[in-house]
């Protein structure tokens, strides 16, 4: 049977290190509109929601609720730092129809497609009973270190060349999804069995300062 699965945009008006984060526009259009524009166009969505408690946000998207967006009234008390993806996804699962699958997708990940979206979903459904929860993620494939400054994944005395170092994971804030049964019994937005998806760099840029935002900026020839 073809599990019921909700996607959810958590979009609070408060943001810290750039101002109204949620309301800022790229081509014409808030960073929460494109979002939300884009979930409602993916096929392997029952439902979307836009959880804010900012009438703004919620006005500057009031158009696509008559497109099927959904409302969620984020109380005050859960839009704040203090209150973290794990808190705010049981908050929503309690207020929304049942679904077998929650997914968050946050709107400081703009260029993320619509096809990657549903790719990710088709990837995380085929695999069955073998995953709870899946998650984006950048593949890095790069000398690191650590701020002991020791090596992370390759040996200073032995360099491999860098398309046979040991590949590590950036999570993104592209794509949250777990099985409501395991959010539930964990209470935590990935289980015990996550599946990290890549993206490709590109959609997995996070827009969290004025230098990330200029440079999607110019990637979309927005402005």
């Amino acid at each position: 049977m073809k599990p019921k699965i909700s996607l959810v945009i958590p979009a609070k008006g408060r943001s810290t290190r750039l101002r109204n984060k949620n309301l800022l526009k790229i081509s014409g259009k808030s960073l929460a509109r494109i979002a939300c524009e884009k979930a409602l166009k993916c096929k392997n969505i029952d439902n979307v929601y836009l959880d804010t408690e900012d009438s703004r946000i919620a006005e500057d998207c009031s158009d696509l609720f008559k497109e099927g967006l959904g409302l969620i009234k984020r109380p005050k008390e859960l839009a704040t730092n203090f209150v973290g993806g794990n808190e705010l996804m049981i908050y929503e699962v309690h207020s929304i129809p049942y679904c077998d699958i929650i997914i968050h997708h946050y709107c400081t990940t703009p260029l993320i497609k619509t096809q990657t979206i549903d790719g990710c979903i088709k990837a995380f459904v085929d695999v069955g009973d073998e995953y709870d929860s899946f998650f984006t993620v950048e593949e890095l494939r790069e000398y690191l270190w650590d701020k002991r400054i020791s090596p992370m994944n390759f040996s200073p005395k032995e360099l491999p060349n860098s398309q046979d170092l040991e590949v590590l994971y950036r999570e993104t804030h592209g794509l949250y999804g777990i099985k409501t049964s395991a959010l539930l019994k964990y209470r935590t937005r990935l289980g015990e069995k996550p599946l990290p998806i890549p993206i490709s760099r590109l959609e997995a840029i996070d827009v969290n300062n004025e230098e990330d935002l200029e440079i999607v900026r110019r990637l979309t020839n927005g402005n």
